[in-house]
């Protein structure tokens, strides 16, 4: 009974995670690798950008700042507490949020997006990597959910509604996924595409590198950004066996971070 439930539910939504608690079973696995399948266009790309090569980004405004509400106010400040013990936090989340507003411009979603969606799940995403305890559901078992679940509790709090309470949950839980359609979840689809490109270069050819120095300018990416997201992400993946991101270790995530473009560009800079 429990399989079928999985069936008719997309791995990684936030109703997904509270079913299985974000353990994968068979067919979500088959799933998870039929997205790489779907990615494969992308791959000439992918490969282009990581040995120096150049795209033709088209030519984007720079990325607007969230509305001013309570809520951003508060997602920022829980982002920067607890960035004190964990420096990488506040800036990857900044750069993610930013990079994921150049990719709304790139593929035209601006007018589908909710930028306030976006900021809170942008600064709440990884949240559960720097505090596995705070707010959090013991029950699940993946990172994003538990984000997604203090996500989702803060939003609750300035009372939004259930419906744009789970399109945030959604865009947390589902942003570990190796592809997220907009059609899915828009802010899920930017989310995946903003912390994607900061921690591994993905989609690096889409953006202009000068609004990429740009952001980069704003939230530094620090030397050893490569080295400490993945010895986290390794830390997460054996605290959480069975989740999302013990497959994405065992499926190439270390060579992306490591071959990242975005890391060059950085010491470029430097």
């Amino acid at each position: 009974m429990r399989h079928s439930t999985q069936v008719g539910e997309s791995v990684g939504t936030w109703n997904w995670a509270k079913t299985t608690c974000g353990r994968l079973s068979t067919y979500d696995r088959a799933r998870l690798i039929g997205q790489f399948g779907l990615s494969a266009p992308l791959l000439p790309g992918e490969v282009l950008g990581r040995v120096g090569r150049a795209g033709h980004p088209p030519d984007l405004d720079q990325p607007a700042d969230p509305p001013e509400s309570d809520i951003v106010s508060e997602a920022r400040r829980i982002c920067r507490n607890a960035t004190r013990e964990h420096p990488w936090l506040y800036p990857h989340s900044l750069r993610t949020f930013r990079f994921a507003m150049l990719f709304a411009q790139a593929h035209h979603l601006l007018p589908r997006m909710d930028p306030e969606i976006l900021w809170v799940s942008a600064m709440l995403h990884d949240i559960a990597l720097a505090d596995t305890s705070a707010g959090a559901d013991s029950r699940l078992r993946c990172f994003a959910a538990r984000s997604a679940y203090q996500a989702k509790t803060l939003a609750q709090k300035h009372g939004w509604s259930a419906e744009r309470q789970t399109r945030l949950a959604d865009a947390v839980t589902l942003h570990i996924n190796v592809r997220v359609p907009p059609n899915q979840s828009v802010e899920g689809h930017l989310l995946n595409l903003g912390s994607g490109l900061d921690v591994a270069g993905n989609r690096y050819r889409t953006i202009d590198p000068k609004q990429l120095l740009d952001v980069l300018d704003e939230a530094p990416r620090e030397n050893d950004f490569r080295e400490v997201i993945w010895r986290v992400w390794k830390a997460e993946a054996r605290r959480s066996k069975g989740c999302r991101t013990g497959f994405l270790r065992t499926t190439g995530l270390g060579l992306l971070i490591r071959t990242s473009p975005l890391a060059r560009l950085t010491t470029q800079r430097a």
